[in-house]
């Protein structure tokens, strides 16, 4: 559904860990730092560009801005349209650095996945 960069990002990989590590807080070998959404620079031409065959953005980093804050719908691999995640769907996030082209060291860290459930009804009183 998408796929960005990091070199999107405003502030590096190595300047987030220093501005971790410089507020004291510990890191232990195997921590994970999450960027946040990456969303790529709106560039429609040029070698920064990123749609798909079909001419579809790809750099749009979230559910969010594919909708264009819900107002239109978005098209998945398997045509079902949607706007919003649903209980009972599936997210499977993949995250993957370097080329499959075995010329280039190829790091991953597999898939994350999770099916969104229903809200827990709370008890009143």
């Amino acid at each position: 559904m998408a796929s960005s960069n990091l070199r999107y990002l405003y502030w590096t990989p190595f300047q987030q860990l220093a501005h971790h590590a410089s507020a004291a807080c510990g890191l232990g070998s195997g921590d994970l730092i999450g960027t946040g959404t990456i969303s790529g620079d709106g560039s429609t031409v040029g070698p920064l560009q990123h749609v798909d065959s079909g001419g579809k953005k790809t750099e749009l980093g979230c559910l969010y801005e594919a909708t264009q804050a819900g107002s239109k719908d978005v098209e998945l691999a398997d045509g079902t349209r949607m706007q919003y995640l649903q209980d009972g769907d599936e997210i499977v996030l993949r995250g993957f650095c370097g080329q499959r082209d075995g010329n280039r060291p190829y790091i991953g860290f597999g898939e994350c996945r999770g099916i969104l459930l229903p809200a827990r009804k709370q008890k009143v009183g």
